[in-house]
């Protein structure tokens, strides 16, 4: 149902069904300018495969946001400090409003406006 959003929303859609630990290399040939992905995968998890394509010069600059029903705040702070754009929860959006947030983003990086809050509370609260 995304891909398909997204393509009638004028993108290129490329599906990776298993990125494999050569991540950046895929991505590299592909030359994406917005990565859309899942943190439970088969080969690595979406935390592992970020770590990649951020550490590798040759990706590390092309946006990433997270789409996946993994939604604790852990989860969400660890997908923003790798370098995540922004993190999208399933159940919380419609495939139209994460559409939306990547054409936003791609037309002005600087002023937009992520979706993730700002502060997330973790309950009950660390002593």
């Amino acid at each position: 149902m995304y891909a398909t959003k997204f393509r009638l929303s004028g993108f290129e859609v490329v599906w990776f069904e298993h990125p494999d630990k050569k991540v950046e290399k895929q991505v590299k040939k592909v030359n994406p300018d917005y990565i859309l992905m899942n943190i439970i995968m088969p080969v690595m998890d979406g935390f592992d495969a970020t770590r990649k394509l951020k550490a590798a010069p040759e990706t590390a600059s092309i946006p990433l946001a997270f789409l996946t029903n993994q939604g604790q705040p852990e989860e969400v702070k660890r997908g923003i400090a790798l370098g995540a754009v922004d993190y999208f929860v399933m159940a919380k959006y419609i495939p139209d409003e994460i559409v939306q947030a990547g054409l936003d983003y791609l037309k002005d990086p600087v002023r937009y406006k992520r979706h993730t809050p700002k502060k997330l509370y973790i309950y009950p609260r660390p002593k």
